[in-house]
């Protein structure tokens, strides 16, 4: 059944093309055993004369060389109502002077695929929200062709990756994984603009000198900040290639170190609280245990004496001294007969006296109150439920110490987010002193650590830097891995991470599609509200610690 020409022309858009046939063709599929039947559009098409014959390299015309396909290649378009449409051509191969002998030009080919431009965007966009299989299923490709989709598009759009580093005054760096075994990329994205500058596979120095060598002297000299974790390999690079940059630490990673010692010290805490427990438990046991034993002995002591008397003869007079002694302990057993089967009985239960019932319930008490408060612990106040404030509460009355490790979190917390510099350098040098100080090992571990780089915290404090967005940057990516469930090659990932990371826009035909300058607005906006949030989160937590 033929088709009109100029519907197929006007949905494939492309140019430079003739079409001379468009035709309905049935294909039996065999699927799970079943036979399906369904309709593609074959389109016979051909470029122009003024096209053809010329190098897919320097497009120039060329003289033909061979044919090398015997029946003409298939070139998928985007479907119609779910109809694939396919455009067949039996391309020349020319010889180039310059480039050899090659596969000629096709004005509908996109990149290194057998798909149309039109078609690898769509499968691009969808790419960026949807898993490749669902992808693959719906569009009927290999789900590996999907990456060779994403990379074509990435490639028509942004030719040269280098362009991202123009203008480039401050940037922040770091490590993410995207597969299991510990593999990781180095991310690079530029703050002013939330968007991925420069990807690479690995990290540590040699990734980190690879970028810096990239850049031109001049690019490297007006690089201002530089911020990150507490890697040394990036003080290290940052040192050596960038003299002009200052260093910053993320107060995010930095208040991480601190969660991480107070979940040192609470696991401490609560082993040490969990051992004083068990300690006691074990001391009681054994007293009882000591009792059994001395009751034992004083019950054999006391069936011998009696058994002995019993073999005395009785006689007029004074009892002899043997005779004494042995009623003088069976006497003393007698009397203390009822008290000393009562207490082993209780000790056969597993029965403790007040006393010892309400010291093993302090101690227990003790334990489970730190063991609890974990979540509450490690969360702002602010955004603490009433049942985690509670816990806090309870902690403070029945383990000052843990709770003393808490308010030097908090303490440091509030310090990296303070605005006015040398309130923050005071309160800092005062911090440091008093972790340094403090009974707690993990702690006094994480002072000489923020000595060491309390100009890097003090620099993020003096020119409002952290890595926030790198974080939230790092987050879009395992999405994006997540949604994929991974990717065959590196290069794939990359292109994907930079299409959905960066203003670039994927046209669509007869779809509207906003322009960089408005998508550059948007993220402007977005950011603007992110930051009015943070700021009215940080005025909330000031007037609770005041």
């Amino acid at each position: 059944m033929e088709v009109s020409v100029s519907v197929i022309a006007k949905m494939l858009g492309v140019k430079g093309v003739h079409f001379d046939r468009v035709n309905m063709v049935p294909v039996l599929e065999h699927r799970d055993g079943q036979e399906h039947i369904k309709y593609e559009i074959h389109v016979e098409a051909a470029p122009y004369k003024r096209l053809q014959r010329r190098c897919p390299i320097c497009d120039k015309k060329c003289p033909e060389y061979d044919v090398k396909y015997d029946k003409p290649p298939r070139y998928r378009a985007p479907n119609l109502n779910g109809l694939p449409v396919y455009l067949l051509y039996t391309p020349h191969r020319i010889i180039c002077e310059e480039h050899g002998v090659h596969t000629e030009a096709r004005p509908w080919v996109d990149g290194n695929t057998r798909f149309t431009a039109s078609f690898n965007n769509e499968i691009a966009f969808q790419a960026m929200f949807c898993p490749k299989t669902a992808i693959s299923e719906f569009f009927g490709v290999n789900w590996r062709s999907v990456e060779s989709c994403i990379e074509a598009v990435h490639q028509r759009l942004e030719p040269d990756i280098k362009r991202r580093l123009i203008g480039l005054t401050r940037f922040c760096i770091d490590e993410t994984s995207y597969k299991k075994g510990h593999n990781y990329m180095t991310v690079i994205t530029d703050p002013e603009t939330n968007t991925v500058v420069w990807l690479h596979d690995g990290y540590g120095d040699k990734v980190f000198e690879q970028f810096a060598l990239m850049l031109t002297p001049e690019q490297r000299a007006a690089i201002t900040i530089i911020a990150g974790d507490g890697a040394k390999w990036i003080d290290r690079i940052a040192a050596q290639y960038f003299p002009n940059a200052h260093r910053c630490i993320d107060p995010f990673h930095a208040v991480g170190w601190a969660t991480e010692a107070l979940d040192e010290t609470r696991r401490t805490l609560s082993a040490a609280a969990r051992r004083q427990l068990n300690q006691e438990r074990a001391e009681i046991e054994h007293e009882a245990e000591c009792r059994r034993i001395e009751y034992e002995k004083e019950y054999a002591a006391y069936c011998e004496a009696k058994e002995t008397l019993s073999h005395i003869p009785h006689h007029r007079g004074p009892r002899s001294r043997k005779e004494l002694e042995l009623l003088e302990v069976v006497n003393h057993f007698e009397h203390q007969y009822n008290e000393a089967i009562d207490l082993l009985n209780k000790r056969k239960r597993a029965r403790l006296t007040e006393e010892e019932a309400a010291r093993l319930s302090e101690l227990e008490k003790k334990a489970d109150c730190i063991q609890g408060c974990k979540y509450a612990m490690g969360m702002v106040p602010e955004k603490l439920s009433q049942m985690n404030q509670d816990r806090l509460e309870l902690l403070k009355v029945n383990n000052p110490e843990a709770y003393e490790a808490y308010r030097l979190k908090e303490a440091f917390r509030i310090i990296v987010h303070m605005k006015d510099e040398k309130q923050a350098w005071e309160e800092l040098k005062k911090w440091i002193y008093e972790a340094a100080t403090s009974p707690f090992e993990a702690f006094r571990k994480l002072a000489a650590k923020i000595f060491r780089h309390r100009h890097s915290l003090m620099n993020s404090i003096r020119y409002s830097e952290n890595s926030s967005q790198s974080e939230q940057i790092n987050g879009v990516i395992k999405g994006l891995i997540h949604r994929a469930n991974g990717f065959k090659s590196l290069d794939a990932m990359f292109a994907l991470i930079y299409l959905k990371c960066s203003d670039l826009v994927i046209p669509l035909d007869n779809r509207y599609r906003p322009t960089p300058d408005i998508m550059r607005q948007r993220r402007e906006k977005a950011r603007a509200q992110r930051h009015r949030r943070e700021e009215a989160r940080r005025a909330k937590a000031n007037v609770l610690t005041a």
